[in-house]
């Protein structure tokens, strides 16, 4: 798994009661690939850069999905990266605001009382954006 750090991947996994993700349940057009489905976890794994341009959005509403899955039906999940500051809490700030309803700044406060992240400005940015659209959607 150390390898998979060096190229930028972020990692999802969820510990579930019943194991209900497999390859079949993931669209082959995802922008994530998944790589273990072993009985009780479930694995997804996609290669995200830490740079400003790299285009990180396209990722939050299957991981916001995968989450939520592994939540609701009383699993575990750790999301984390190399570093666990910026690519990671980015997705958990992006799930925080699809599936619980928080604006942007209210989602990183919580993270930020519970550890520093600070995800760069691109991402920041792509939570911006998503926090617009989503308050256009509630409106």
């Amino acid at each position: 798994m150390h390898e998979s750090y060096q190229d930028g991947a972020v990692f999802t996994h969820s510990s579930k009661k019943a194991s209900s993700c497999s390859k079949s349940s993931i669209p082959s057009s995802a922008p994530h690939r998944l790589i273990m489905n072993a009985p009780g976890f479930d694995f997804i794994r996609f290669r995200a850069i830490d740079l400003i341009h790299f285009r990180l959005a396209p990722f939050f509403r299957d991981t916001a999905d995968f989450i939520d899955e592994a939540l609701s039906s009383g699993g575990k999940v750790i999301v984390h990266c190399k570093q666990g500051i910026s690519r990671s809490s980015t997705l958990v700030v992006a799930f925080l605001m699809l599936k619980r309803g928080m604006a942007t700044q209210e989602a990183l406060t919580i993270i930020r009382s519970k550890r520093e992240v600070m995800p760069n400005e691109g991402f920041l940015q792509h939570l911006r954006d998503l926090n617009e659209r989503l308050s256009r959607e509630r409106n």
